[in-house]
């Protein structure tokens, strides 16, 4: 119990501390960019060598920019007002008691590492918070070579072709 607590405590020491560096990084960029590309301390352009209408056609051209200013202010506010490292949730019933659940992967199994990666990593999570009552279902166009475990089963899917030959037919 105590080593809980203690555990709890400093993963939540270490998602401030993390989330703290995040928004310091973002800041020092941010601050950087602006000194490296002359930022607002630019000069205004010279308007003598240009007719007035190009010159007006200068102007707004070199406001467009700012019209991602809206976007990029709420992505600034996201990264510092909301922290991109969240302390793991924590169950607020007895996974014991939780129905069963099927968790189902349908791929067309052309890149079997990465549904692989991920079934591992939904096996492992489910694990992780203690439950007890669940299946992982792949379902595949081609045959995946799954590790053998009674929690994960895999569903080849295959379409007949006398079948479609029926569709065909009878839509047709």
């Amino acid at each position: 119990m105590v080593v809980s607590w203690v555990s709890s405590a400093f993963s939540e020491k270490l998602h401030t501390t993390k989330h703290v560096a995040h928004v310091c990084l973002l800041l020092i960029v941010v601050f950087l960019f602006e000194v490296g590309a002359g930022g607002l301390w630019g000069g205004t352009p010279t308007t003598a060598a240009y007719p007035p209408l190009v010159t007006l056609l200068f102007q707004l051209l070199r406001l467009l920019p700012l019209l991602a200013l809206p976007q990029a202010v709420f992505n600034f506010l996201g990264f510092i007002c909301f922290n991109a490292f969240p302390e793991r949730a924590k169950l607020k019933g007895s996974p014991l008691l939780a129905p069963f659940l099927c968790l189902r992967v349908v791929t067309r199994g052309d890149y079997p590492d990465l549904v692989r990666t991920n079934v591992n990593r939904n096996l492992n999570t489910c694990l992780r918070v203690g439950l007890e009552k669940f299946m992982i279902e792949v379902v595949t166009d081609k045959k995946i070579d799954l590790p053998e475990n009674q929690r994960i089963r895999q569903v080849s899917q295959y379409i007949c072709i006398e079948f479609l030959d029926v569709m065909i037919i009878t839509f047709t």
